[in-house]
């Protein structure tokens, strides 16, 4: 019976510390467990169906002779969106995502939200660059605001330079997606603290150095 439960356990995908916790506590602790469980497996569902909905797309057409090699990439570009979306777990849970998406949804116009879908899918290896670069930028913030250096200073200005540079990367210089991306900030920084999903990115400044960042960006900005 032990060994049962066990593989049950391991089928629900719970790491070895929480089957000893569930088997210990019985199945009353399994509630929360089955919640997250059903949480992914819906997440998971969603990418099969978008993929079956693609490749039953290209079966009508082919079959309806409108054979087209264009169908098919389009399948395999289906494919490849949902296989690029996997990686963002191992930064985010399935509720912080599902935070980001509705912040997202009430943040971005529906022009900007047109513009960003025609965006390349952005990359784990995107994610990586930026991180690196946002980390410097916090632990620099940090660092000028611990000698009390001065945010109209040539590093501070330096500092906020690169930060308005990423930003306009991301934005691609296009005046709606900046105004969302601004909205979104306000919509997140509203949310309780426990509930922003971008609020422990490792790197963001914090504190002192948030608040040197800042206004290192205003005197930036009305020089430019």
């Amino acid at each position: 019976m032990l060994l049962q439960q066990i593989l049950a356990l391991k089928l629900l995908g719970l790491p070895l510390a929480e089957i000893k916790s569930c088997l210990k506590h019985g199945p009353n602790g399994l509630e929360a467990v089955l919640v997250q469980q059903h949480a992914m497996m819906e997440e998971k569902r969603k990418q099969l169906n978008a993929i079956v909905s693609a490749i039953e797309h290209a079966m009508r057409k082919l079959q309806s002779g409108e054979a087209d090699w264009d169908i098919i990439v389009g399948v395999i570009e289906v494919m490849k969106m949902e296989q690029n979306t996997e990686w963002v777990k191992k930064y985010f849970t399935e509720e912080q995502m599902a935070t980001m998406q509705e912040l997202g949804a009430q943040s971005y116009s529906e022009e900007a939200a047109k513009k960003m879908a025609g965006w390349p899918a952005w990359t784990e290896a995107d994610q990586e660059k930026a991180s690196a670069q946002w980390k410097h930028i916090g632990d620099e913030s940090e660092r000028l605001a611990a000698v009390n250096a001065d945010p109209g200073g040539a590093e501070a200005q330096a500092l906020a330079r690169l930060k308005s540079e990423l930003l306009g990367a991301f934005t691609k210089g296009d005046q709606d997606i900046k105004q969302g991306l601004q909205q979104f900030w306000q919509n997140h920084n509203a949310l309780p603290k426990s509930k922003q999903p971008l609020a422990k990115v490792p790197g963001a400044p914090s504190g002192p150095g948030a608040d040197f960042l800042n206004k290192a960006m205003e005197i930036y900005d009305k020089a430019n």
